[in-house]
């Protein structure tokens, strides 16, 4: 959806941005290829919880990166503001959801 909409998407939620900018650009373009990177994300996440017990390595590697993004969004938010509610909700889950996974062992 990302890598379809990409700027269009923030659009629909705060109201139309200023177009030919090179900051619009900058941020279009970031939205696109994350977008397609999440994918790619996913599948791995899909791939590596269908078989903990040898996959359990590459889940762990996964997760040290959901925990950086997540230390990524916080210093954003902390710098900027969180915009919406729902940053703060991902930001969260990033941060504690990988911590709560080793912890339980998976």
């Amino acid at each position: 959806m990302d890598v379809c909409l990409g700027i269009d998407m923030i659009n629909s939620i705060s109201g139309p941005l200023p177009t030919r900018s090179p900051s619009i650009a900058l941020v279009d373009s970031h939205i696109r290829f994350l977008g397609a990177m999440w994918a790619g994300y996913g599948m791995m996440l899909w791939w590596t919880s269908n078989d903990l017990e040898t996959r359990r390595t590459p889940l762990g590697l996964l997760g040290a990166i959901m925990f950086l993004a997540g230390l990524g969004r916080l210093l954003s938010g902390l710098s900027h503001g969180f915009s919406v509610t729902w940053v703060q909700v991902a930001t969260a889950a990033e941060l504690f959801g990988p911590v709560a996974m080793y912890s339980l062992g998976c």
